[in-house]
């Protein structure tokens, strides 16, 4: 495996929430890299022993990434339609703010007491709806400079293409990077179960749906809160992912 994997700072126990370290037991087929549990490594509390080959599961979280339908990605575009509209809103009704205060200088420059004091009223709430319109100027600033999901999503297959056709170590080590990096931005984390296998857990968007493209893999799909997960061990019993479905383990 030429550069650093692709689950790096992904991993993470089910059972206690660590992080999962990785263990180089020599070539395949009888070694491999794991991913293992750090605590229970230490024996600090956690008895999840389980151990799962990386080369393995990261077939298995690419062909998921790759299934994702990209055409319930718009969700993003909409949310930053939703923040102009707001910044928008909140120009009108900085600019409503002014123009009242501004019929009141007259009064308050002859000592009209109640004048005086609604002028300070709406001085206070420009200052408040300029400090909301800067704040979400800033996140609009910073959603339209980051690719779209559906960009990471297409750029992560192109990328893994790649990694197959090129046989030259330097250059997988920077796919590989690159890869991971994208993969950051699609995967909140990875969570490791003793029982209920790996599972890729995706950054909570307004909709995501698998693609009904035919694949080798049969994953199953799920959400909670809104979340959506991919179930990446393809050995797990059918028994249990009834009953992984059912009530969620975690």
């Amino acid at each position: 495996m030429s550069g650093s994997h692709l689950f790096q700072g992904l991993a993470q126990c089910a059972h206690c929430a660590g992080p999962m370290h990785i263990i180089n037991k020599g070539k395949p087929p009888k070694g491999g890299i794991y991913l293992a549990c750090s605590a229970n490594i230490r024996n600090a509390g956690c008895d999840n022993n389980r151990r799962w080959r990386v080369d393995m599961l990261e077939p298995l979280l690419l062909a998921a990434i790759d299934m994702l339908d990209q055409a319930a990605f718009s969700s993003q575009n909409y949310g930053l339609t939703q923040l102009r509209a707001e910044a928008e809103a909140l120009r009108t009704q900085i600019a409503d703010f002014e123009q009242r205060q501004r019929t009141l200088i007259e009064l308050v420059e002859f000592g009209d007491d109640i004048a005086t004091a609604r002028s300070l009223e709406l001085a206070k709430h420009i200052k408040r709806s300029r400090k909301e319109l800067k704040a979400v100027e800033d996140q609009i600033a910073k959603n339209a400079a980051e690719p779209d999901l559906a960009a990471r999503v297409a750029a992560a297959a192109t990328i893994s293409r790649q990694l197959n056709e090129t046989p030259d170590i330097e250059e997988r080590r920077e796919l590989r990077t690159r890869l991971r990096e994208i993969i950051r931005g699609i995967v909140e984390r990875i969570e490791c179960h003793q029982r209920f296998g790996a599972t890729a857990v995706f950054i909570p968007r307004d909709e995501f749906h698998i693609n009904n493209r035919r694949s080798e893999y049969n994953f199953t799909f799920m959400t909670r809160e809104g979340i959506p997960r991919i179930l990446l061990d393809q050995n797990v019993p059918d028994d249990i992912i009834d009953e992984w479905v059912g009530p969620w383990p975690f």
